[in-house]
């Protein structure tokens, strides 16, 4: 198992729980899960599922930067903060 293989496992079991907390702002599971299949999908329409290629994220820490970290390693590449 990985870090994305635990998320969708917890994602599933607590949809509706808390999974992130930002600037006092909360998003569920199911949320974070939604924004990381939304990415997961727009990485493979610009060719980058599963092309085993680091991809760089600059972000502040935000909702992006956590369902963009997922989706980058959940569709088979490799994050680079």
């Amino acid at each position: 198992m990985n870090l994305t293989s635990y998320f969708w496992e917890s994602a599933l079991k607590w949809s509706d729980r808390p999974a992130l907390v930002i600037n006092q702002e909360s998003f569920t599971y199911r949320d974070l899960a939604i924004g990381v299949a939304n990415l997961t999908q727009w990485l493979g329409l610009v060719g980058l599922a599963e092309a085993k290629r680091p991809i760089g994220l600059l972000s502040s820490k935000s909702f992006f930067s956590y369902s963009g970290m997922l989706a980058i390693m959940g569709s088979g590449n490799l994050y680079v903060p």
